[in-house]
């Protein structure tokens, strides 16, 4: 069955722990409301909001000073609140207000488990969701740059696990509680990561495992998928079909075009971006040449844009690593059942190009189980800002639900 649809994922790297204190409300703006939980544990606290489809995302910095708590989320987000009894009322620095009531956490339907896994000299840690007479599991795939099992990952984990499905989030390696360097290595060794997780659920019995991946994830996904017969269906979430080098240049393109920058400016920026990105595609061969330009361009208003990296930076020698993968091709050998999504309005990804090209791909491989979504108005992250709702980052409506029900149908 192959369909196209059109319907209306933080890092963090500290372990988990048990609440003290539970937390459970809503944050207002203007007048809208969306609910919220904290988990205040020790020195550390969480952050959940389904609507914003993130759970349990860590807090930056935890503060007590009597009735006074204060919270950092994200770097720049402030929380300042006053207890009383039970009851948690205060403002964020980006203009809203909480009112939260300490009471229970909600038992989940399903067990939880803290656990970890080898691959090779690499030791894995991770969350397992794992709900009554589970048939099927979903691993996590990681996006770009060092993520955790927290946030969207959880999130997504959780409505799996909800609909009777397992689910399997880790840390990527380097990340967290895991081992290793994702800086050091390419695709195939985070492909390996994800197989020696597949791995670990098949020992814990359930034999129907496939993959979630999102943005770097989603391009991760068919490379893995095309290469073993581990993997029993495949989810990509705005996933990159050509070449990394390509799609770095089309991000950068759209992101100085949305901050605003002139025609003749975006030119120049991306003339002298395509420079250093070849020179960190030849592991930084070259790097005189590029460096000797920035004298010209450093005082450039769109520089810290495009800002040539320091000859010392991991980046010139993973590069080479990925620049040249292009995931078009692994999509002629994945022949299992295959979940496609993109937002409508992904800045990041060329939607319609990598869409077609994936299609055509999965069409030289014979592969007709294919379900293919657009999901009207989303960003890359697959979350909406509706219109006058000064929360701008909202799940998908329908996203999650159609996630669930497309791997409970192929669970069987």
């Amino acid at each position: 069955m192959r369909t196209l649809i059109a319907i209306a994922m933080l890092v963090a790297c500290v372990p988990p722990a048990a609440a003290d204190d539970h937390w459970q409300g809503a944050m207002t703006r203007a007048g809208v409301a969306i609910p919220i939980e904290i988990d205040v544990a020790g020195s550390g606290a969480r952050f959940t909001s389904p609507d914003q489809a993130v759970r349990e995302y860590p807090f930056d910095t935890v503060k007590r000073d009597g009735s006074a708590i204060h919270l950092v989320l994200g770097g720049n987000v402030h929380f300042d609140g006053q207890l009383s009894g039970s009851i948690m009322r205060g403002t964020t620095s980006d203009g809203a207000t909480f009112e939260l009531a300490r009471k229970p956490a909600a038992v989940p339907p399903y067990r939880r488990e803290d656990v970890r896994f080898e691959n090779g000299a690499v030791t894995l840690h991770g969350t397992l969701l794992v709900p009554p007479s589970a048939r099927a599991a979903v691993v996590f795939v990681h996006g770009s740059g060092p993520e955790t099992r927290w946030g969207r990952s959880l999130f997504y984990a959780d409505v799996l696990a909800r609909h009777g499905i397992a689910a399997l989030v880790y840390d990527k390696r380097g990340a967290g509680e895991s081992t290793g360097d994702w800086k050091t290595v390419g695709y195939d060794a985070l492909g390996d990561d994800a197989l020696a997780a597949i791995r670990f659920v098949h020992a814990r019995g359930i034999a129907r495992v496939g993959l979630f991946g999102h943005s770097e994830g989603g391009t991760l996904g068919p490379l893995t998928a095309a290469r073993s017969r581990d993997v029993a269906f495949l989810i990509s979430a705005a996933g990159i079909a050509g070449p990394i080098v390509d799609q770095d240049v089309l991000r950068g393109r759209h992101n100085l075009e949305d901050h605003g920058f002139a025609p003749r400016d975006v030119d120049a920026a991306l003339a002298f971006y395509r420079r250093w990105l070849e020179v960190a595609r030849a592991g930084g061969a070259g790097w005189d040449g590029v460096a000797a330009l920035v004298a010209g361009v450093e005082h450039a208003t769109w520089y810290g844009w495009v800002e040539l990296p320091p000859r010392d930076s991991w980046v010139w020698a993973w590069y080479p690593r990925v620049a040249d993968v292009d995931a078009v091709h692994a999509w002629e050998q994945v022949h299992v059942p295959v979940l496609v999504v993109y937002g409508q309005r992904d800045r990041i990804e060329a939607v319609d190009d990598y869409l077609a090209a994936i299609d055509r791909s999965l069409r030289t491989a014979g592969n007709h189980d294919v379900t293919e979504l657009i999901l009207p108005g989303a960003a890359h992250n697959l979350t909406v800002a509706p219109p006058a709702d000064p929360f701008d980052d909202r799940v998908a409506p329908g996203w999650p639900e159609l996630l669930a029900d497309w791997v409970v149908a192929h669970a069987r």
